[in-house]
């Protein structure tokens, strides 16, 4: 059969069919061709540029808008077209195309002219994705529906960034790349329009809300009146949503998301769908429009049949709250990937059925609902009841634990066995292997936990909880925490108490810990380990104990805290700590040569000692690496591992002195501000200065006048010797001051920026 296409190739509807069916008879396109066809050969008469196609493709690359603007002009000279709106030949669009192929650089790239520009400009002719083909053809029209989109103000839904950023929609929406939909992927059949755009130009109604749990739900399928519905999660930023549609393989939802034969392996119709996403770029906010929640958990071009639900893979689950997949997510892309910010959306659409005919059922849709799945190593484990359950039997909570005592800890009791678990407290339960624990129930969004001074056993709730998020009463109550998977694991100021774990926490005074979803509280500060020297014991099973050592001559912040680790339970696999308790060793340079002995509770051997020292610690270490013959080892090396085959008394024999002429090196007896050098300078010059104990510094440059143009530092500083380089390039010559204040503590000096 022939086709209006010069190639006779396929076409499936034209410009105006397209954007008829998008706006549902809304946007009313009418136009013409108006270059005059002067020999009456049925084919218009080109305009003719004024250099060649290698100047505009090369010469012309600074200017993309050079060859479009030319034309437009030339038209106008000719009569063509006019700018003023009373003339019959006035258009309030220009689709300019120039002859033969498409090149993609320089005058010549296809683009729109800016966001609700004026025109759109592109090839006469174009091939597979526009140009990397070699079956050139008459353009088809996705090229041009794109382009046009463009003037009337829809972005690119490409990876992108910044005010306009957006995730990819592939072959989902015409202004991804669902614009080379068709045969051969050269745009003959463009994919519809994202929801978003249809919804924000009036052109479909707003989706039908469910705001209750459903059974048996019905998606129904309507191509040329689409419906969506829609589900707002508990704590959704913004205006975020989710909506979802069903999908076939019709109009121009042909070739969604591939050619029309591979329907026969697409086991699912239901396209869900994340919207109006709040999010900020390099601090500023702006909106994702919308993003495809693939069913696979996987964004990928080549996996695009499995992104419609249910998929292939995941028949029997399809939740929309696990935190083990990114499709959890509630907030941005950065947090669909980032383990720490995942935040669950806390809703399930259970039991999703293709039916005969184009409608798609749903067994069960749960708001308000908690899964809850948290990845471990096997054997004794710190857990809790991180959901509202109906069934708080400890059996039935852990259907997994290979023992049937589960242990909470009470302070001025101990381990007492509980056989009937809460919400509140954390406990101990053992697993005889790696494994996923899961639990679904109602959402527990907040949790008031009475602590005591010293260990507590806590739990947590159905959503992440951000360390420094971690509230009390009063504040600023807690000293450290922690949670055991094969060794006890420290909460740093990056970590996140994670739901249905359980936490030691240690308290300085009797309060309540309070967790909250979606809620700061500012007064915690964590403790930061990167910076001491670290210890690390490994069995032979694989557990892992990290120790560390400070040197409170230098992170005086220590001086006066105790890091110890939880009570023992006399029952665990594997435990290892440094004498009386301690997690974190301090030593100073009055201690002498001090012993760290390490306990090492466990009977698979061999044990390995590790060790990543920090020389700026000024430490000196050794140990007895051979228990059986008392010989003495020196740590000389930054990092470095050995093996004990037995230990004596369970313990490993580590001494540590801190080397005074190397700390007297290291650390300045009082503040001092050194001369810049080179001074004269142009245009750089170092300043060094002393920090003799943690103080807030600020270290300024001053003009003559006493105006500040530099700030170098304004920050709390540790203990040291420091050097800043300052770059004075941006300064005319002179004579400027820098001046250095930490607490009471003030000196300035002089320097020449000679150019």
């Amino acid at each position: 059969s022939t086709t209006p296409h010069p190639e006779n190739e396929k076409i499936f509807g034209s410009f105006r069919d397209y954007w008829d069916q998008m706006s549902r008879g809304k946007l009313k396109i009418t136009g013409k061709v108006v270059n005059p066809d002067d020999d009456e050969d049925g084919i218009p008469d080109w305009l003719e540029a004024d250099h060649t196609r290698a100047y505009y493709a090369d010469t012309c690359a600074a200017s993309s808008d050079s060859l479009a603007l030319e034309a437009i002009q030339k038209a106008l000279d000719s009569g063509y077209v006019s700018n003023d709106s009373s003339d019959t030949n006035y258009y309030d669009k220009y689709a300019i195309v120039y002859a033969r192929n498409v090149i993609w650089s320089g005058a010549l790239k296809v683009h729109a002219q800016d966001f609700g520009g004026k025109y759109h400009f592109l090839a006469e002719r174009s091939s597979t994705n526009l140009a990397s083909g070699t079956n050139w053809g008459f353009t088809h029209i996705g090229i041009y529906a794109h382009e046009f989109g463009h003037t009337i103000g829809f972005y690119d839904e490409y990876i992108g960034e910044g005010e306009y950023g957006s995730t990819n929609l592939f072959n989902f929406c015409l202004m991804a790349f669902g614009i080379h939909n068709g045969p051969d992927r050269k745009a003959a059949c463009p994919a519809t329009l994202s929801p978003w755009y249809r919804i924000e130009y009036n052109w479909l109604p707003q989706s039908t809300t469910i705001d209750s749990n459903r059974i048996d739900f019905l998606v129904e399928y309507d191509y040329d009146n689409p419906k969506l519905y829609g589900i707002i999660p508990i704590d959704a930023p913004g205006n975020m949503h989710y909506l979802f549609e069903v999908k076939h393989r019709e109009g121009f939802d042909l070739y969604i998301p591939e050619h029309p034969s591979t329907f026969q392996n697409q086991s699912g119709t239901l396209l869900l769908w994340q919207h109006d996403i709040e999010s900020t770029f390099n601090n500023k906010p702006y909106y994702d429009r919308i993003r495809v929640k693939a069913a696979d958990f996987v964004l990928d071009d080549s996996t695009q049949l499995n992104d419609f639900f249910p998929s292939d893979q995941y028949q029997t689950y399809q939740s929309l709250n696990d935190t083990t997949f990114p499709a959890a997510s509630l907030g941005d892309f950065e947090e669909e990937h980032l383990l720490n910010k995942i935040r669950p959306a806390h809703f399930e659409l259970k039991g999703i059925h293709k039916l005969q005919g184009n409608n798609t059922q749903i067994d069960e849709i749960n708001l308000n609902h908690a899964i809850i799945k948290n990845l471990i190593s096997g054997g004794w484990q710190t857990v809790s009841v991180g959901a509202i359950l109906s069934d708080y039997t400890a059996t039935s909570v852990f259907p997994t634990a290979t023992d049937s005592v589960y242990y909470e800890y009470v302070p001025g009791q101990g381990y007492v066995v509980r056989t009937t678990l809460e919400n509140g407290p954390g406990y101990w339960a053992k697993f005889g292997s790696a494994q996923s624990l899961a639990h679904a129930g109602l959402i527990l969004d907040s949790l008031n936990i009475p602590v005591v001074k010293g260990w507590n056993l806590i739990g947590s709730i159905s959503d992440k909880v951000p360390y420094l998020n971690v509230c009390t009463a009063p504040p600023g109550m807690i000293i450290s925490m922690f949670y055991y998977d094969g060794g006890y694991q420290f909460l740093e100021e990056d970590d996140s108490l994670k739901p249905s774990v359980g936490y030691w926490l240690n308290s300085t005074s009797d309060g309540n810990v309070i967790l909250l979803r979606n809620f700061n509280c500012p007064e915690n500060e964590g403790i930061n380990l990167s910076m001491m020297d670290k210890f690390t014991v490994t069995d032979s099973e694989g557990r892992v104990q990290k120790l560390y050592v400070a040197n409170i001559d230098i992170d005086t912040t220590l001086a006066n805290i105790n890091i110890d680790l939880p009570p023992m339970l006399p029952e665990i696999d594997f435990d290892s700590r440094f004498e009386y308790s301690e997690f974190v060793k301090r030593v100073s340079a009055d201690s002498g040569t001090i012993d760290l002995d390490i306990l090492v509770h466990t009977n698979s051997y061999p044990v390995s000692l590790s060790w990543e020292i920090n020389p700026d610690n000024g430490i000196n270490y050794s140990f007895i690496g051979d228990s059986t013959s008392g010989k003495v080892s020196n740590m000389l090396t930054e990092s470095g591992k050995t093996t004990f085959n037995r230990l004596n008394n369970n313990r490993i024999q580590l001494f540590a002195k801190v080397n005074k002429s190397d700390l007297n090196q290291l650390l300045p007896e009082e503040f001092v501000l050194e001369q810049n050098y080179p001074n004269p300078f142009n245009p750089n010059t170092v300043i060094k200065f002393g920090v003799p104990k943690v103080a807030q510094v600020n270290l300024s440059v001053f003009n003559i006048l006493g105006e500040k143009v530099k700030e170098l530092k304004n920050e709390i500083m540790k203990p040291g010797y420091y050097e800043v380089e300052f770059n004075a390039s941006m300064l005319a010559s002179g004579v400027y001051m820098y001046r250095i204040q930490a607490g009471d503590f003030v000196d300035a000096k002089k320097m020449v920026l000679l150019k």
